[in-house]
């Protein structure tokens, strides 16, 4: 069979044309490669509803778009940075569009991250008073190394507090 050149431009015309059609949709494939998941992840994100409804063709796959794509990376720095729970919260706020409700909750966390490194700073600041009033290392009593647990009681701290107190020693003798 001999096509003429006519027949075989217009052939290569609109397959281009449905070719970019088709790529104005994003595939499932497509997703799970542009953050580097499976394709059953992007599927698990889906039902839980992390990234918005996906349109479906008439065949029945899924139409993702730039939009999809977008609230996927979100998503998995949201997860990142403020836990599953949280995370879910405020992507299910943006997708109802109550974006003030999504941003309450992101400063609620940033309320909390504030509030812990204070007391983490006071926690410190006590710490290095503690190890200031320790005896030297030259002192009799202490002639050989303590264990933590047997610092931790001389101090009256738990042993994650005489590590802390060990860390805050450490800085104060080498500045």
């Amino acid at each position: 069979m001999v096509v003429s050149l006519e027949t075989s431009e217009k052939v290569a015309k609109s397959t281009y044309k449905f070719d970019m059609k088709v790529d104005t949709y994003l595939r499932t494939k497509d997703l799970a490669q542009a953050i580097h998941i499976s394709v059953q992840q992007v599927r698990n994100y889906e039902a839980s509803g992390f990234i918005p409804a996906v349109e479906r063709s008439p065949s029945g796959y899924r139409r993702y778009t730039q939009q999809h794509l977008a609230a996927l990376k979100t998503a998995r720095h949201l997860i990142a940075g403020y836990g599953s729970q949280r995370a879910h919260q405020i992507m299910q706020a943006v997708h109802q569009g109550r974006l003030s409700d999504a941003l309450a909750l992101i400063n609620e966390r940033h309320a909390e991250l504030d509030r812990t490194r204070l007391q983490l700073e006071q926690t410190l600041a006590a710490l290095s008073v503690l190890a200031a009033q320790l005896p030297s290392e030259t002192h009799p009593r202490f002639s050989q190394r303590l264990r933590i647990g047997t610092a931790a009681r001389l101090v009256g701290v738990t042993c994650f507090g005489a590590a802390l107190l060990g860390a805050a020693r450490a800085a104060a003798t080498h500045p």
